[in-house]
C-alpha cells in the first residue's frame, strides 16, 4: 500500500506511513494517556449503537 500513490489521494494524505513509524510512535505514548485518548474516542462510537447489542460471531454461516 505505501507505494501505491492511489491511497494517500483518496484519504486525503500525504503519504502512508510504515510499519516502523506507527509503532515508534505508538512507543513513545504514554500508556494512561493513551488509554484515556482512545477511551474518549470510543465513547461517542458507543454511545451510538443499539442497546441491547448482541457481540456474537456464527462460525457456521457460509457466505456464498
Amino acid at each position: 500500500m505505501r507505494e501505491d500513490p492511489t491511497i494517500p489521494e483518496l484519504f486525503g494524505m500525504e503519504s502512508v506511513l510504515g510499519e516502523d513509524t506507527v509503532r515508534r510512535f505508538i512507543k513513545s505514548v504514554d500508556p494512561g494517556l493513551g488509554a484515556e485518548g482512545i477511551a474518549r474516542q470510543a465513547k461517542p462510537r458507543w454511545s451510538d449503537l443499539p442497546d441491547p447489542i448482541i457481540l456474537d460471531w456464527d462460525s457456521t454461516v457460509q457466505p456464498k
